[in-house]
């Protein structure tokens, strides 16, 4: 689900287009950026019905709510636009650092994530900034870059030896999970795991002969 007014989009990437999925994710939607005014929706049925968990969402929250006709675009322009941009880096971004097709998922979330500190367009604030008057506190996106590879501990305490860390690609924040500094990371599994006993794979690992074969081992 994509939640935005043209200078400013949350993606909420969701299993189904339910009427609970919808409604979790303009909850939190809401406990991230805050209360919309004014919501227009397009006419899905998990946004039309009379007696959803949406609507009592929307109702309960005092939203405004209307909704665009099916076929004109231009009625939802700004939307469709920050939507094209989004669409179109993290096309840029999966090609540069080949990321499977799959994880497009959190690839979407994250990328909406970092718009959201950029000033773009014919503002000099970002989006977040206008809507909340509030400045983003960055510091959870600056040490990794979607899809990096990185070690992680599954131990509660962790020793700095090789033997007890485990290889991974780096999938963005977990907002809402654990602590501040948690992390989504998809390990050699395939099953996405969050932790916050994470470090980079330095270029000096890579010269280790056992390193280079443990990510050799991953890769494939």
């Amino acid at each position: 689900m994509v939640i935005s007014n043209g200078n400013l989009g949350a993606v909420y990437p969701t299993p189904t287009k339910n009427d609970r999925d919808s409604t979790e994710s303009l909850r939190y939607f809401t406990e991230e950026i805050g209360i919309p005014a004014n919501l227009k929706c397009v006419m899905a049925s998990a946004f039309v019905g009379r007696h959803t968990d949406f609507q009592r969402l929307v109702q309960k929250l005092g939203i405004n709510m209307t909704y665009a006709e099916p076929y004109p675009h231009s009625q939802l322009q700004q939307v469709d636009i920050a939507i094209h941009e989004l669409k179109r880096k993290w096309r840029h971004k999966m090609g540069s650092s080949h990321i499977p097709q799959q994880l497009w998922c959190f690839g979407l979330e994250h990328q909406a994530k970092l718009m959201h500190f950029i000033p773009w367009g014919h503002n000099e604030r970002s989006g977040y900034e206008m809507i909340t008057d509030k400045t983003l506190d960055v510091s959870e996106y600056l040490d990794f870059d979607f899809y990096d590879l990185v070690w992680y501990w599954q131990t509660p305490n962790p020793s700095l030896s090789g033997h007890d860390r485990e290889l991974a690609r780096w999938m963005g924040v977990a907002h809402r999970m654990g602590s501040d500094m948690c992390y989504w990371l998809m390990p050699v599994s395939g099953v996405p795991v969050v932790n916050s006993s994470i470090q980079h794979v330095t270029a000096a690992d890579l010269h280790d002969s056992q390193v280079i074969e443990r990510v050799h081992d991953f890769n494939t």
